[in-house]
């Protein structure tokens, strides 16, 4: 899968640990993946 056809997903979660996680599962699977530790901070992703 080329990188325009690659789904997208956002992790949002106050545990660093977790985003960690959570991001290097769905990149390993193909995903691109943004994070954010608060909504806030995902509106602007």
């Amino acid at each position: 899968m080329n990188e325009a056809e690659r789904a997208r997903i956002l992790v949002i979660d106050d545990d660093e640990n977790t985003r960690r996680s959570l991001w290097t599962v769905f990149e390993e699977e193909g995903y691109e993946v943004d994070v954010a530790a608060r909504g806030h901070e995902a509106v602007g992703v």
